[in-house]
C-alpha cells in the first residue's frame, strides 16, 4: 500500500514538474480566486458585524403618562423585560432627565432657573437587533401607561435594508464567485490532464485500471488546490491583521471583529476549500478525458 502511495505521489510531482507552467498557472488561478472569495467573506462578515453593533445602539424611549407611582413604574418595567428582543431597560425619572439636559447644554444653573420640571418620566430600552424594533414598538404603543414612543425609525429601516442586502445579495455574489472558482479551476486542471492524454492512452494499452490512471492526476489536483488554498489563506491572514491594525489606529470608531479565532477558522476554511476544489476539479477533468481517450 505504501509502495503504491509513493508511486502515485512520485508520478504526481513528476507531472507537476513536467508541466511547470501549467502547474504555476493553476496554483496562481486557485490563489487569486480563493483570495477574492475569502476577501469578500471577510468584508461581508465585518459589515454584518458592524451593522449588528450599530443596531444594538438603537434605543426606544417610552414616555410615561402623568406622574406614575413606584408600583406603576415597576409594573411597566416588568412588562418591558418580558418582551422578545429587549436587551435591557432603564428608568429615567424626570429629575434625572433634567440633570442630563443641564449637563449636555452646559447650564448647571438650569435646575434653579426652572420652577417646575417640564420633562416626563421615560424608559430607555435597548434592543438585541434592529429587526426587533417594529414588533416592540407595536406592542408598547397600546399600553395605557405610555404617552408616546420615540425611536430612530429611519435609522432602523436603513440598518434592516443593509442586513437584507448582505443576506440576499451577498449570498448570490458568494455563489457566483464559488461557481466561477470551480469553473476556472476545472478548466486549468483539465488543460494539465489533456496535455498528457498520450500517456493515458499508453497506460490503458498496457492494462492499467481507470483508478490507477486517475490517482496521480487526483494527487496533482489536491497538491495544486492545497498550494493555491494555502497561499490564499496565508495572504488573507496577513492582509486582515494589517488592515485591523490600520483601522484601529486611524478609525477606532469603526467596529471590526478582533477575535483571531474567527480569522483562523476562515483561513482554515479557505485552505480546505482549495484541497476540495483541487480534488473535485481533478476528478471531474480526468473522468471526462478518460472517456474521450477511450472514444479516440
Amino acid at each position: 500500500m505504501m509502495h503504491k502511495l509513493k508511486y502515485f505521489l512520485r508520478e504526481a510531482f513528476k507531472g507537476l514538474w513536467r508541466h511547470g507552467f501549467m502547474s504555476l498557472l493553476t496554483v496562481t488561478t486557485i490563489f487569486i480566486v480563493l483570495f477574492l472569495v475569502g476577501l469578500f467573506l471577510l468584508v461581508g462578515i465585518n459589515i454584518r458585524f458592524s451593522v449588528e453593533s450599530l443596531s444594538q445602539s438603537l434605543e426606544i424611549r417610552l414616555v410615561l403618562k402623568g406622574d406614575p407611582t413606584p408600583q406603576e413604574i415597576q409594573r411597566v418595567y416588568d412588562k418591558i423585560l418580558s418582551l422578545d428582543g429587549v436587551k435591557e431597560a432603564k428608568f429615567v425619572s424626570r429629575g434625572e432627565g433634567l440633570r442630563r439636559l443641564a449637563k449636555e447644554i452646559g447650564r448647571e444653573d438650569l435646575l434653579n432657573l426652572l420652577k417646575t420640571n417640564p420633562l416626563p418620566d421615560v424608559f430607555e430600552i435597548k434592543v438585541k437587533k434592529a429587526a426587533d424594533i417594529d414588533n416592540i414598538v407595536s406592542v408598547v404603543n397600546n399600553w395605557k401607561e405610555v404617552q408616546e414612543v420615540i425611536y430612530g425609525k429611519e435609522a432602523a429601516r436603513k440598518l434592516l435594508a443593509i442586513q437584507r442586502l448582505l443576506l440576499y445579495g451577498g449570498g448570490v455574489l458568494a455563489l457566483i464567485l464559488l461557481a466561477s472558482a470551480l469553473l476556472v479551476i476545472f478548466n486549468t486542471i483539465r488543460l494539465v490532464v489533456y496535455a498528457r492524454r498520450e500517456e493515458i492512452e499508453i497506460m490503458k494499452l498496457v492494462g492499467a485500471t481507470h483508478w490507477f490512471i486517475r490517482l496521480p492526476f487526483l494527487f496533482e489536483g489536491v497538491i495544486l488546490g492545497g498550494l493555491g488554498g494555502g497561499f490564499a489563506a496565508a495572504a488573507l491572514f496577513f492582509v486582515y491583521k494589517e488592515a485591523l491594525k490600520f483601522v484601529l489606529a486611524n478609525f477606532p470608531f469603526i467596529p471590526l471583529i478582533g477575535d483571531m479565532r474567527f480569522l483562523y477558522e476562515l483561513c482554515g476554511f479557505i485552505a480546505l476549500g482549495g484541497l476540495l476544489i483541487g480534488l473535485g476539479g481533478g476528478l471531474f477533468a480526468v473522468q471526462r478525458l478518460l472517456g474521450k481517450v477511450a472514444v479516440e
